[in-house]
């Protein structure tokens, strides 16, 4: 048997995985580059330092710090970019290299105001971002996830109110096995009655009526009662038979309604089911609703009484006729 595999939900997980440990990696080495920008003396490199400019960097790594989704990994490569560029011309800034050409000498000299700039913009950036994914949360995002919780909600019920119109059919065949059952429980039960009444009023006859009996049917004492003991055995028969039908059928009434009542509470409970393991649940109760093996002990058991009765009538008759052979010798 082959076994179907989902490899595309596999590599999704593994694509989102490596790209959230790629975004952490990103992040954290930002978060140090702008903290060797923190400790740098400022005074000796920038001709006219910003007083702010410590401020704008602790600030920046507070935005940074806040960053949680990896889609934003995009906006931590473009700072890292600058910060690469920021970093260059302060190597150059604090350790110029001699023989230079003046114009070289001119560009160098311009680098301090740049990589001020370059900070006051870095900040600028992170701020406006910072503002407008705060708009966008606030007047997107928030009326939306609303929204979405309106849909799931609504998809909830629908899936609910589908199971129980899924269901219906279903219920109504167990309904009518329920139905099926408990009549012939009654049925069984009113046979059951039937036959004690009969077997009493036939036991009853021939007590009342042994010697009208013996001479209408020209029987002799043991004759009259091997006939007796015949009929009454008979009906400890069926009054057995009857009673273990009955019950078999109130077991089966009962199997039924049970499973039809847990149809009923199906949807509702495969509401709290996540969607993920709501198919290996409803495997899980097929198997036990459908396919099960009929339970033959019943069957069993009345085929054993049957034997077992008709066992104990022939030798019930046996004895008595001994017992009756003995009485009627002289």
């Amino acid at each position: 048997m082959v076994v179907g595999v989902d490899l595309t939900g596999i590599e999704s997980a593994q694509s989102k995985k490596e790209k959230s440990e790629l975004f952490k990696n990103q992040k954290e080495k930002t978060i140090n580059d702008l903290s060797k920008l923190e400790i740098e003396n400022w005074e000796t490199i920038l001709k006219t330092p910003d007083t702010n400019l410590k401020i704008y960097i602790e600030s920046m790594k507070k935005r940074v710090h806040d960053l949680t989704s990896a889609d934003e990994i995009h906006l931590l490569k473009g700072i890292e970019n600058r910060l690469k560029y920021i970093f260059t011309a302060l190597e150059k800034v604090k350790n110029p290299k001699e023989n230079l050409d003046e114009n070289t000498k001119r560009t160098i000299s311009e680098y301090p105001d740049k990589i001020q700039a370059d900070i006051y913009s870095c900040f600028v950036f992170l701020e406006e971002f910072e503002s407008i994914k705060s708009g966008f949360n606030s007047i997107i995002q928030d009326p939306l996830k609303n929204t979405i919780k309106d849909v799931e909600q609504e998809l909830n019920e629908f899936r609910r109110l589908r199971n129980i119109s899924d269901n219906a059919r279903t219920e109504d065949i167990y309904n009518e096995a329920v139905a099926k059952y408990r009549a012939l429980e009654v049925q069984y039960r009113d046979y059951f009655y039937y036959s004690i009444v009969t077997v009493f009023g036939v036991a009853t006859y021939l007590f009342l009526f042994k010697s009208a009996i013996q001479f209408m049917w020209g029987l002799e004492n043991i004759e009259f009662w091997i006939f007796k003991f015949s009929i009454l055995a008979v009906g400890i028969t069926l009054i057995t038979y009857f009673l273990k039908q009955s019950t078999h059928y109130q077991r089966l009434a009962d199997q039924n309604y049970q499973t039809q009542v847990e149809l009923q509470a199906y949807p509702s409970f495969m509401e709290s089911i996540p969607t993920a393991e709501a198919a290996s649940v409803r495997k899980e109760l097929a198997l036990k609703y459908f396919g099960r093996e009929i339970d033959g002990a019943a069957h069993k058991d009345m085929s054993n009484l049957i034997s077992d009765q008709m066992k104990s009538t022939t030798e019930m008759v046996k004895a008595a006729t001994d017992v009756l052979k003995v009485k009627e010798k002289p």
